[in-house]
């Protein structure tokens, strides 16, 4: 799944029904980010509690996986 909805980002993925729909990756732009900033991001935060492995990046694109 990828998410690029201009920084409503967040919005978008609370929104899903992870029970129903858990996609095996999932990619978010993420604009002037470096890896250094990653676990600041509320993506990923709520991704990871969701059960997804952030994998790589990208310029502007952050890359997660299902592990669960």
């Amino acid at each position: 799944m990828n998410v690029d909805v201009e920084g409503l980002d967040i919005e978008v993925l609370k929104s899903n029904d992870w029970v129903k729909y858990r996609p095996r990756f999932i990619l978010v732009e993420s604009l002037r980010s470096s890896l250094e900033d990653i676990k600041d991001n509320p993506v990923y935060g709520y991704l990871k509690q969701n059960g997804y492995l952030f994998i790589a990046k990208t310029y502007n694109t952050l890359f997660f996986e299902n592990i669960e």
